[in-house]
């Protein structure tokens, strides 16, 4: 029999490595890929576009959701993102949040996408939804990631964070990079 000791490491340990950053988005310092998204809005969405272009040379933070794997910790962990971009609008208007549902039935994906949009009411978001689990290609999104935040400064990936778990305990790391990209570091 184990001692309560090492049954409280083991059950430590255990759930640190559940709960942990996954590699995923795209590299840091590399020009943004394509991202031709359908937006959502009313419970409609348009013909696929590329948003990059949307956002150019302003401060926008791209967010990829696994349909799969989407929860309510998640979903906290959105909303304060959502304030943390509106805090940057107010430095600079243009900048931007882009929440990319990623599934593999767009259509069930937009019904569903909005929602989410009408229970979380975020203010800076633009929804979409992309059709595949494992992203756009050149975005490097990894399937076993349940979030995938990429901050760009212009065109360029300036930070990436991936989680395979995530909830709003995660947002002072996103904050202190989000930050230090205003910052040019």
């Amino acid at each position: 029999m184990l001692p309560r000791f090492a049954v409280a490491a083991t059950m430590f340990l255990g759930w640190t490595v559940a709960y942990a950053e996954v590699a995923s988005g795209p590299e840091v310092g590399q020009p943004l890929a394509t991202l031709k998204v359908r937006v959502v809005q009313e419970n409609a969405a348009e013909e696929p576009h590329d948003v990059i272009a949307d956002h150019k040379d302003h401060p926008t933070v791209y967010l990829f959701l696994s349909a799969e794997k989407f929860d309510r910790p998640a979903a906290k962990y959105l909303r304060g993102i959502d304030e943390q971009v509106q805090k940057l609008q107010r430095r600079d208007p243009l900048a931007g949040l882009v929440v990319v549902w990623l599934t593999d039935d767009a259509e069930a994906g937009i019904t569903r996408v909005s929602r989410i949009q009408g229970s979380l009411r975020l203010l800076a978001a633009q929804w979409a939804v992309f059709e595949g689990m494992n992203g756009p290609e050149g975005w490097g999104i990894n399937k076993d990631a349940t979030l995938t935040t990429v901050i760009s400064r212009g065109q360029d990936v300036a930070a990436r964070m991936g989680y395979d778990v995530v909830d709003d305990r995660d947002l002072p790391e996103f904050e202190a990079r989000l930050n230090k990209v205003l910052d040019g570091k």
